[in-house]
């Protein structure tokens, strides 16, 4: 919105001797300092920049019955309001007198704000004394347009983002920004910060999520494997499990309830395979969202199997000195 000067004779109160002369000595040679905020000289001028905002937050309609809506955005108009606040504060004549920096802290702090903001508002208000044409400025939205909106450059991001694989971060686009030939190319002076790499992330589509796996294939569920486990071998362990000892959730032995035809217990020894690999725990991850889950092999990256024998009734499988056990590490090969 342009800013335009608006006259106190718009506001019903305004008094014929509301604007102080501007050849007043009082107020020295009226220069505009953006960086000035100290207490303008005579409160005379601060009254009458009172009632001019009061007009400027809330003209009336030109059929002088009711108000209009000015037009500021919503920051700009809590900014406004905000100077009204420390002006009425530091022109109030009644109770004890503040001084023009304690009004810009009670305005501060009565909208949740500091010593910064109420420095702020001590600017803008010497600026709009000295020329009611000076209105706070809201700059949202005006700063620097994002290099990704550049589709060149976007679309080199997502290029090397790809190259990289699977596990992207965006520690690789900070890196690759920091790169002498590419920050030479994009004429760049720095690389860009980790928190705008992550922005950057989610705009060219990624997510920090748990990625889907979709569904395991190891062969388990093949149908000669199926047909074997429940004629073959669920049958036979049934039988034998009965000879075997068991024991309670809270570890009391429970003898078997029958004997084999030698009166012996079976031990039951398990072969026990477990293999670890480089990415397990990597569950959570950026995923693109185009990026759909896909059947895959348990485990990924390079592996170490750990191959053992357990038993219920002795542990792990080793001899009665304890040095030697029937554990094995290896490296499992592809191929």
């Amino acid at each position: 919105m342009e800013p335009q000067h608006h006259d106190l004779a718009e506001y019903d109160d305004a008094e014929d001797g509301g604007i102080v002369d501007d050849n007043d000595d009082e107020f020295g040679d009226g220069e505009y300092n953006p960086e000035d905020n100290s207490e303008p000289s005579g409160s005379s001028y601060a009254l009458a920049a009172l009632k001019c905002l009061h007009v400027i937050i809330k003209p009336r309609r030109k059929t002088r019955y009711g108000y209009k809506d000015p037009g500021f955005d919503l920051l700009t108009r809590q900014h406004l309001e905000d100077m009204r606040t420390a002006l009425y504060m530091y022109t109030e004549d009644k109770g004890p007198q503040i001084t023009w920096k304690e009004s810009s802290l009670f305005a501060a702090k009565a909208v949740g704000h500091g010593e910064y903001y109420a420095k702020q508002l001590r600017k803008w208000l010497r600026a709009f004394i000295l020329d009611q044409t000076k209105l706070p400025e809201n700059n949202y939205g005006a700063w620097k347009e994002s290099m990704l909106e550049h589709e060149d450059i976007a679309q080199e991001l997502r290029l090397h983002l790809q190259s990289v694989g699977k596990h992207v971060c965006a520690q690789d686009i900070v890196d690759y920004l920091d790169l002498p030939d590419v920050k030479a190319r994009l004429r760049l002076k720095k690389t860009v910060s980790l928190a705008t790499a992550q922005r950057w992330m989610i705009l060219m589509g990624y997510r920090w999520i748990q990625a889907s796996n979709g569904q395991f294939v190891d062969g388990h569920e093949q149908p000669d494997v199926v047909k074997h486990r429940q004629e073959v071998f669920l049958p036979v362990w049934a039988q034998l499990v009965k000879f075997a000892n068991k024991w309670t959730d809270s570890g009391e032995l429970i003898q078997p309830i029958n004997k084999s035809d030698s009166n012996l217990t079976h031990v039951f020894w398990f072969h026990d395979e477990s293999t670890f690999y480089a990415h397990d725990q990597r569950k959570t991850r950026w995923v693109h969202e185009s990026e759909k889950a896909m059947p895959q092999p348990k485990g990924e990256g390079i592996s170490l199997m750990v191959s053992d024998y357990v038993s219920a009734d002795y542990g792990w499988s080793h001899l009665q000195d304890g040095k030697h056990s029937a554990r094995v590490y290896f490296k499992a090969s592809k191929g």
